[in-house]
């Protein structure tokens, strides 16, 4: 007898169930399968991969100096270790899926830019070109062969690079730029830096904006509104460190050729974290900051400081977001006109005011364009008043290219044969400013008015930035000995006079006027209000 079963409905419904989804699973894979190796997905990959060798792995080894590829071995394993691991997984495309096709490529390209190892991070390349391009200016600028101190300082600087090379797999990426920076400040160069100290090599910032003035270091403005109360307060301690003693530490983390050079820039770097860090002020760069604070009447407060904003937006001093406490109306100093290079004429003082902010954004384009010249403003003014003073204001000229051929240049000249010539300096006025106001002052009577500035004169210039690849970081070099490659613009500079007159290499002023910090407040030059005064 044969026995019946009978069967749940209920369960005969979940088999099939279970069926069709483990059909669907089957056909999805089998499906899978094929897309995997269809045509047009190889084809999309190998693509891919053409351009990830031609652009990412041939060019950024193309990028590297030709001075270090040469007769580089290792670069040059590295080089095609990672061809041949392309081509291998240009094979493995039908095997792989997208993700794990673009995860074997990123290891590829991270292990060629890196050099080869996670110990190396990158960096065994930036000491090795941090090291061609010291030996390039030790040649430019010293003499190790005959000069005893000269060489000390040579075996003194490679020594720590060699130091540095050796902890290299036990530092971070910021600990090791710093190390490279104090390195460099040695040489006592204001061209010579790292990126550390420059806008592009910074994301982050202090929301406050602070100035040196003769009566120290003052808050004038801060990029949020919780923070008014700093603003035009001195600055007496960062996280209990008297501010003196910032300055020293900063000093030597900063090449300079004098110490005014440190003044006029130490209230930027002071908003730094990655300096701050540097110098032993925060453990962290993602650490708070409290301020320890004067006001203009005397009384002390603390105001913490615990948030940061990005560079791009205290660049500009005048965006919307920068807050400050000032009078109101502009003095010629002062003005915000955004032009290089402008004239005026002061009608108070019957003074041809020639204000030269910057040369750089200038360079080359006079040729070009000849209403970017204040030729023809100087000569309008001169022809339409009656001009008692001139003034050539290099305030805060942070430099560019020294050029003595322009037009303008030489129309000065000829009207100071009869009327005074004043040029006004500071801590601020650095590299060509200086050594085109020595122009006019040794081709004219010129009267130097202000404070010296901040860089040495006639020296070692023309920066040349080298970047370390795959590190997001450069060294800036001086590339020019005056001396030695601008010899007949020297003779023109220095008109019968001698470097060895200047005495430690800068310019001290005929007339030494300061600016305070009621000065800024109240928008008052008493630079320029001494000139109006003068007989």
């Amino acid at each position: 007898m044969i026995k019946k079963i009978k069967y749940n409905k209920k369960f005969i419904l979940m088999v099939a169930v279970i069926i069709l989804i483990a059909a669907a699973f089957l056909m999805a894979l089998l499906k899978g399968e094929a897309a995997l190796s269809s045509p047009e997905r190889v084809l999309k990959w190998k693509l891919v991969l053409d351009k990830v060798r031609t652009d990412d792995i041939n060019g950024f080894f193309r990028e590297l100096p030709e001075y270090y590829m040469a007769n580089n071995e290792h670069e040059t394993e590295l080089q095609r270790e990672a061809l041949a691991a392309i081509f291998a997984l240009s094979d493995e495309i039908p095997n792989m899926t997208d993700k794990e096709i673009a995860n074997r490529l990123s290891e590829i390209v991270s292990r060629a830019k890196s050099g080869g190892s996670a110990e190396c991070i990158g960096w065994t390349r930036g000491m090795a070109i941090l090291s061609f391009h010291l030996e390039e200016y030790f040649d430019k600028f010293y003499d190790i062969d005959n000069n005893s101190a000269d060489f000390e300082l040579y075996k003194e600087l490679f020594g720590e690079i060699d130091s540095l090379s050796a902890d290299v797999p036990n530092l971070s990426d910021l600990e090791i730029k710093i190390r490279i920076q104090y390195i460099l400040a040695k040489l006592g160069d204001s061209h010579t830096y790292t990126s550390l100290l420059t806008a592009d090599g910074i994301n982050k910032v202090y929301p406050f904006f602070a100035n040196s003035y003769e009566d120290g270091l003052w808050v004038v403005g801060v990029y949020r509104e919780k923070y008014k109360e700093a603003i035009n307060c001195k600055i007496l301690e960062i996280n209990n460190i008297p501010i003196d003693e910032i300055f020293e530490r900063i000093r030597g983390f900063v090449g300079h050729e004098h110490v005014n050079f440190v003044k006029s820039r130490y209230g930027n770097y002071i908003a730094y974290p990655e300096v701050l860090f540097a110098v032993n002020i925060i453990e962290n760069i993602e650490d708070e900051i409290i301020l320890t604070l004067e006001g203009l009447d005397g009384n002390i407060k603390a105001v913490a400081f615990y948030e940061k904003i990005q560079m791009a937006e205290r660049l500009d001093a005048f965006d919307a977001t920068f807050i400050t406490d000032r009078a109101d109306g502009d003095k010629a100093f002062f003005a915000s006109r955004n032009e290089g290079i402008w004239a005026e004429y002061i009608e108070y003082g019957k003074i041809l005011f020639i204000r030269l902010n910057t040369f750089s954004k200038y360079e080359g384009k006079w040729e070009m364009d000849p209403e970017l010249d204040p030729f023809d403003d100087i000569k309008e003014i001169s022809s339409k008043h009656k001009i008692e003073k001139i003034v050539l204001d290099y305030r805060g000229n942070t430099g560019g290219w020294v050029r003595l051929d322009y037009p303008w240049q030489d129309l000065v000249i000829e009207l100071a044969q009869e009327i005074p010539l004043f040029l006004a300096l500071n801590w601020n006025s650095y590299s060509a400013a200086p050594n085109q106001a020595l122009y006019f002052k040794n081709n004219t009577n010129a009267i130097t008015i202000g404070l010296p500035p901040g860089s040495g004169l006639l020296g070692r210039m023309d920066p040349m930035e080298v970047e370390i690849p795959d590190r997001n970081f450069s060294i800036t070099f001086s590339a020019s000995n005056y001396h030695e490659d601008y010899a007949a613009d020297l003779e023109q500079i220095l008109n019968g006079t001698k470097i060895e007159d200047y005495g430690d290499n800068t310019i001290h002023p005929d007339i030494q006027i300061v600016i305070g910090i009621l000065d800024y407040i109240n928008k008052s030059d008493p630079v320029l209000e001494w000139i109006v005064r003068i007989e």
